[in-house]
C-alpha cells in the first residue's frame, strides 16, 4: 500500500477461506504500526474491506466508536487534577 508514500505491508490473516484479521507492518522499520481482528462469530473481513480501512485512515478519517469520554478516563482525571492542586497549594 502506497497510499501517501508510507510503503507499507498490509499483511492479511487467512483461516480458511475467511479474512479474520491483518496487520500493517511499516516497510522501512519492520515495526508494526495497526493490528485488527474479529472475534469470534462476526462476519469475516473481505480484503477489499480491509485495503478501504487502511486507505481511509490514510485519508484522516479515524472512526471513533464512542462520543463521549469513559467514565475511568474521567475518574483517573479528576484524581489527577485533584493531586496537583494540592500539591501547589503546599508549596505556595
Amino acid at each position: 500500500m502506497d497510499p501517501s508514500g508510507q510503503d507499507d505491508w498490509l499483511v492479511p490473516y487467512d483461516r480458511g477461506t475467511d479474512v479474520t484479521g491483518a496487520v500493517l507492518i511499516n516497510a522501512e522499520t519492520g515495526m508494526i504500526e495497526q493490528a485488527t481482528w474479529i472475534d469470534s462469530g462476526e462476519t469475516p473481513f473481505l480484503l477489499s474491506d480491509l485495503v478501504g480501512m487502511y486507505n481511509g485512515d490514510y485519508a484522516g478519517f479515524v472512526p471513533t466508536d464512542n462520543a463521549a469520554p469513559e467514565p475511568g478516563t474521567i475518574a483517573l482525571s479528576l484524581v489527577g487534577m485533584v493531586f496537583i492542586t494540592a500539591r501547589r497549594r503546599r508549596q505556595s
